[in-house]
Parts: structure tokens; sequence; C-alpha cells
């Protein structure tokens, strides 16, 4: 593995951070909006589907 430079390394740790926190807005938007769908029955059939975009 060829050696990378100090500047290289402060990209990908800015990929991967930026990767990590938007799953995890994606995830806390989705949970939210699963407790919003079980209080309301109409869009209950459409929340499982939400989870495979």
């Amino acid at each position: 593995m060829p050696q990378m430079s100090p500047m290289n390394w402060f990209f990908l740790f800015m990929y991967f951070n930026l990767a990590i926190y938007l799953t995890f807005i994606k995830f806390h938007f989705l949970s939210g909006f699963f407790i919003l769908a079980k209080s309301s029955v109409g869009v209950t059939s459409v929340s499982p589907m939400l989870f495979y975009i």
C-alpha cells in the first residue's frame, strides 16, 4: 500500500465522517417518520417501503 499524504488522509477522514453523518440523519428521519406513521393508520402501509430507499 503506497504511503498517503496527510492531505489525502484528511479528505478520506472528512468523506467517511460525512457518510456516517448522512446515514445518521437518514435513520433519524426514518425513525421519526415511523413513530409518526404508527399514530396515523393511513401512512402505515407506506412506511415499510421507505426503508428500501
